[in-house]
């Protein structure tokens, strides 16, 4: 009945009171998630790099590290699935042993970490978005495939010259036959499956096979300083977790065998961009707190002599105080529950862009207690405003009927 007198009476004094509400809980919900989005960047902090650099403390005249492909396995798979969801590709090489480059052959290897194991990690790691050179059931097996440049089968001679190999040492490749099927690679057949592809072999003479196709005990190659024994490159900036779960995994798997590069790990530089936020949000709650209840006390002050002829009539104040009370959160409480759901549907998708941490930072029963606290402070502003403006005794409404 409320509702229908002030569509028909006071129409803006009801929009008014709409958006006093909508505002108010759609503003405490961007509140706490700014706040809880702060707290994680400042937990987590970040670096100015998005590449950790692995070196190696001990390796031979090759270059072989005495970092394995198990080492390295172990190492990444044991990673948090947060960690591991953050990493784009680990960049390695291995010299291994084969029959077309006389007599070995640096393997480059892009691989990214999934729960069921490795998946060709070259995407994104060129231009082309999509390309990758090997499907991630071939991956995940281990198979023994292997692809190769277009140019090993028609050029007689073919030389390779390693960037800090010692002596600055070449390799002459051997022409492949039109109809071989097979090559031999650390001792081992194979299958040749395709061509490469000029997007990640420009010169049409490298060949890829798979890092999970590798045994176990085959060394990693680094550069003639030590340096680079692999890397990893994350699609974001590191975190300070990140950073953290990395360390714990290479100091278990490879503990004395590499030094992990130094990064600068700096808590975000946005700390007063939050919290200038934050105070903004709180100042506008409480504005808006304000403003419905000097909306309300005009609606009381029109419904004065309403009130005036319950009292008469034997309407007691408490009793006076209980239905006005229950009319403000009839219209408050509901319309907050579905700000609360416009929210989290329509706005958090919009502004979770901008900050990362914020969607994850919501839940059903946080809602239901930004929903409760709400009601509970709003019930004691309420109820504070009525006892002011609704008297103790009959003597102030002396003047009141006319």
């Amino acid at each position: 009945m409320r509702i229908k007198m002030l569509l028909k009476n006071n129409l803006m004094v009801f929009l008014l009171m709409i958006l006093t509400v909508a505002s108010a809980a759609s503003i405490i919900c961007f509140s706490y998630g700014i706040y809880q989005n702060y707290n994680a960047i400042i937990a987590d902090g970040d670096a100015a790099t998005k590449i950790l650099t692995i070196n190696s403390t001990t390796y031979d005249k090759y270059m072989n590290s005495s970092v394995t492909k198990g080492m390295l396995s172990d190492c990444i798979l044991s990673l948090s699935k947060e960690t591991k969801k953050g990493i784009q590709s680990v960049y390695c090489q291995s010299i291994i042993k084969e029959n077309v480059y006389i007599d070995r052959y640096p393997f480059e290897f892009f691989l990214r970490p999934k729960e069921m194991g490795f998946v060709d990690g070259l995407q994104g790691v060129y231009d082309d978005p999509e390309i990758k050179i090997f499907d991630d059931n071939t991956y995940i097996k281990g198979e023994k495939k292997i692809i190769l440049g277009k140019l090993l089968y028609e050029s007689e001679l073919i030389s390779m010259s390693v960037n800090d190999y010692p002596n600055d040492e070449e390799w002459n490749a051997i022409k492949l036959e039109k109809g071989q099927k097979t090559v031999l690679v650390n001792g081992e057949e194979y299958e040749i499956i395709g061509y490469s592809d000029y997007t990640y072999d420009p010169t049409n003479s490298l060949m890829f096979i798979p890092f999970t196709s590798l045994s176990n005990d085959v060394p990693l190659r680094c550069r003639i300083d030590g340096t680079n024994v692999f890397n990893i490159l994350f699609y974001e900036s590191i975190t300070a977790k990140e950073y953290k779960d990395v360390c714990d995994a290479i100091n278990k798997y490879m503990s004395g065998d590499v030094e992990i590069q130094p990064i600068d790990l700096t808590e975000s530089t946005d700390k007063y961009y939050y919290k200038t936020i934050i105070l903004i949000s709180v100042i506008i709650t409480l504005l808006s707190a304000i403003n419905f209840t000097i909306l309300y006390r005009f609606i009381l002050e029109n419904d004065k002599k309403k009130l005036n002829i319950y009292r008469l009539c034997g309407c007691t104040r408490a009793k006076a105080i209980r239905r006005y009370l229950f009319q403000c959160m009839s219209f408050t409480l509901p319309l907050f529950a579905i700000t609360e759901v416009c929210y989290h549907k329509l706005i958090l998708p919009i502004i979770t862009p901008f900050f990362k941490y914020m969607y994850d930072a919501y839940s059903f029963k946080i809602y239901a207690v930004i929903f409760g606290i709400y009601s509970i402070i709003s019930i004691i502003v309420f109820r504070i405003m009525m006892i002011f403006q609704i008297p103790k005794n009959m003597d102030d409404f002396k003047g009141a009927l006319k």
